[in-house]
């Protein structure tokens, strides 16, 4: 299957950020602290749209990064 794939792409395992979100926001909840994002990691929309329902929020460095 990876064959048809044109290059370069990025391939995301959803099954496999979930998990790791899921991991990281338990950890932040027994910290008692707040789970933010940084888009300038990777701004991808359908990233994004995933974190989006885990996450307190995004933390952007400067105007150009929430673009």
């Amino acid at each position: 299957m990876t064959q048809k794939i044109n290059t370069p792409a990025f391939i995301l395992e959803e099954k496999i950020l979930r998990h790791d979100i899921d991991h990281v926001r338990h950890i932040a909840d027994q910290a008692s602290c707040q789970l933010l994002y940084s888009p300038k990691a990777c701004s991808l929309l359908p990233v994004l749209d995933i974190l989006s329902d885990t996450v307190d929020g995004f933390g952007c460095s400067s105007l150009y990064d929430a673009y």
